[in-house]
């Protein structure tokens, strides 16, 4: 949107005028360094020394005030690593007549991003707050002067946790000449760089490659096919900047996990079938898992909305409260169930080419429509994938689409993400009970974001949630998860892609069990577990069993010719009819 705003500035500014095809223009920038300042910024000084840089915010303002009081009118581009970072400097920059200030994020309603673009009256600064998205998406032609914080928030994948981190990172030599690139586009301009000449020197010359800083499972995926089944490791030494070995390693066994590899690191017929697909293999697996289990428009629409980072909140940073009461509306449980909700009716207005009605459904519930339009573009091509690669194989079917539970089993089978609930903690080496606690499946305590339907939940009707991102946030030290929903205790177990094992159960605990021969049925490798009844377990063991032997004949089926087994095909409907009576009666609300 504002690269369409700046384009169409641009063209005001050529009809009216504004090139002058015989003169050469040449613009001076001026550049300043914290050491050549005589500012007192000494706690920014120090701060260079460290490897993670934090943000000295009073000494950003510091700058600020000194450009709003001793230099010559002029607009102010501050280049901020996050949400965080702008609220606090907006917050600290003092109330003056003379000064208007604007904030740019890419999570911001269009109207808050189109007004960067407007000018001041005369004797007015202007202020602009901005993350990185003001690099080079972005000129404001009355920018004279830039403050470079030096620092840029970003995402890398971390191998050993096997989860996105985001933290903060000094920026590249080519992002600091871009953010000074940005003082006097149209007349001479200054910027100044909240590091020091030593420390610009230790930049790296450009940003890491996305290959370095992000999960290779769709990588590696895609190199099978190209590479006629070569090893990874083999295959990924061959590029221009190389991942690290563990990256690619991590990989393999992600995607052997997702049985998309064979033990021989091969393709399987799944793992063939989902390399069509552009979206990441536990996502395009969801998808296929739910044409397998007769509830593909959910599935698919979940999908669709949660792979995208598209904000579809016009309020997305400011009014999370507001999204989570919009969304409670229409599922008080799950974030994946109420955004499909809202998603079904904003088709619905769009189906009937209900403009009129589809604007003001969006407006009455704080939706971009144009977003909420390139998510339906980008539910069709996943559809288009389905039917491309699936449809001569097996029928894309709904019959069991009202289901929640199985679609929330489904979407399970797939990504696999559980939160687990506790009520203790231990606190300084003292255990605190009556207290709510969420475990990742690696074990971290995690912290559900205010926008979800879930965010301070006390009831617990289900001790696991399910949830498809999570982010570690290194700067704030805790894991964050923006979308969950409460799943059943059976879903974990029968969806979930592990084994089912029986253990003994400790002497101390029989005594509070009422069975003749309790035991602890456990997932493996996890810390789900179960205390039941002997023939409990072994029921549900056979069924996972049975479950899974039919799953896994259909997706060897997948590269084969539609020639299915009537009696599979029949036992397999006669399962799906008993599992959807089942987890009706264990749905969790």
């Amino acid at each position: 949107m504002l690269i369409l705003a700046q384009a169409r500035l641009y063209l005001d500014w050529v009809s009216s005028g504004g090139i002058r095809w015989s003169t050469i223009i040449i613009r001076l920038s001026f550049q300043h360094f914290m050491d050549d300042c005589k500012l007192e910024v000494h706690k920014t000084i120090d701060m260079c020394e460290d490897k993670s840089p934090n943000l000295v915010h009073e000494d950003v303002v510091k700058v600020i005030k000194y450009i709003c009081d001793k230099k010559p009118e002029g607009a102010i581009l501050c280049f901020l690593p996050g949400w965080e970072d702008i609220t606090k400097v907006y917050k600290m920059i003092p109330e003056r007549n003379d000064l208007v200030t604007y904030c740019l994020h890419s999570r911001l309603q269009d109207s808050e991003q189109w007004k960067i673009f407007s000018r001041p009256p005369p004797g007015v600064r202007k202020i602009i707050l901005a993350t990185n998205i003001a690099e080079t998406s972005v000129t404001v032609d009355d920018v004279v002067y830039v403050v470079d914080s030096g620092i840029h928030k970003e995402q890398r994948f971390d191998v050993e946790k096997g989860v996105n981190c985001i933290d903060n990172y000094w920026i590249s030599k080519a992002s600091a000449i871009q953010r000074k690139g940005r003082a006097g586009r149209v007349q001479p301009g200054e910027s100044y760089h909240m590091y020091t000449k030593e420390k610009y020197k230790e930049f790296e010359d450009y940003s890491m490659p996305e290959i370095m800083r992000t999960s290779l499972t769709k990588i590696v995926l895609d190199s099978k096919v190209c590479s006629n089944n070569m090893n990874a490791l083999e295959f990924m030494v061959k590029l221009p900047t190389p991942p690290e070995e563990n990256a690619t390693l991590r990989a393999v066994e992600d995607l052997k996990d997702l049985e998309l590899l064979d033990e021989n690191e091969n393709l399987t017929s799944l793992g063939k079938t989902l390399a069509e697909f552009q979206l990441e293999p536990s996502f395009s697996k969801a998808m296929v898992n739910a044409v397998i289990f007769k509830c593909v428009t959910p599935v698919v629409d979940i999908v669709t909305l949660f792979s995208s980072e598209t904000e579809l909140f016009s309020s997305g940073l400011m009014n999370k409260e507001n999204i989570k009461a919009t969304k409670s509306d229409f599922c008080s449980s799950s974030d994946h169930l109420a955004m499909m909700r809202i998603f079904e009716k904003f088709l619905e207005f769009s189906d009937a080419n209900n403009e009129t009605g589809l604007r003001m459904f969006c407006k009455r519930l704080n939706l971009v429509p144009h977003r909420m339009k390139t998510i339906e573009k980008l539910r069709k091509i996943h559809f288009d994938y389905l039917f491309n690669g699936l449809y001569d194989v097996m029928p894309i079917a709904d019959d069991y689409s009202d289901n929640d539970e199985l679609v929330k089993a489904v979407i399970l089978s797939g990504i696999g993400n559980i939160l687990q609930h506790r009520n203790w903690d231990i606190v300084k080496n003292r255990l605190k009970q009556n207290v709510n606690v969420l475990l990742t499946r690696n074990n971290h305590k995690a912290t559900i974001t205010q926008e979800s339907v879930n965010y301070k939940r006390n009831c617990f009707p289900s001790e696991f949630l399910l949830y498809l991102n999570e982010t570690r946030s290194n700067v704030r030290r805790m894991t964050l998860v923006r979308e969950c929903s409460l799943v059943s205790q059976l879903s974990v177990l029968l969806f979930s892609n592990k084994n089912l094992n029986i253990e003994k159960v400790d002497d101390d605990i029989k005594s509070d069990i009422s069975s003749d021969d309790p035991v602890k049925l456990v997932l493996e490798n996890t810390t789900v577990k179960l205390i039941c009844d002997r023939k409990e377990a072994e029921e549900l063991i056979r069924c996972k069993v049975a479950l899974m032997s039919c799953y896994r004949y259909y997706t060897r089926q997948l590269t084969n010719p539609p020639e299915y087994n009537k009696s599979v095909n029949a036992a397999w409907d006669e399962i799906l009819v008993i599992l959807n009576k089942i987890l009706k009666r264990h749905q969790v609300d």
